[in-house]
């Protein structure tokens, strides 16, 4: 059970920073240029994607598998 705790506690450390990675990759420099593959494309796409399966792991472990 202790475990388990911990790994939902990483899990939810892991996408909260994903999340606020996220959010300032909003915050790199634009270059007019590269249009809408600019520099914060792979980021977005990199700290959404660990978000998500973040996500997914803590409703898999929270509600599908209790702890009681």
């Amino acid at each position: 059970m202790i475990r388990r705790a911990s790994d939902s506690a990483f899990m939810a450390f892991v996408m909260l920073a994903s999340i606020y990675l996220w959010l300032e990759a909003d915050t790199f420099p634009t270059f007019p240029r590269m249009g809408p593959v600019d520099s914060d494309f792979w980021p977005k796409i990199v700290f959404g994607l660990l978000a998500v399966l973040a996500g997914l792991y803590l409703v898999q472990t929270l509600v599908l598998k209790p702890f009681w």
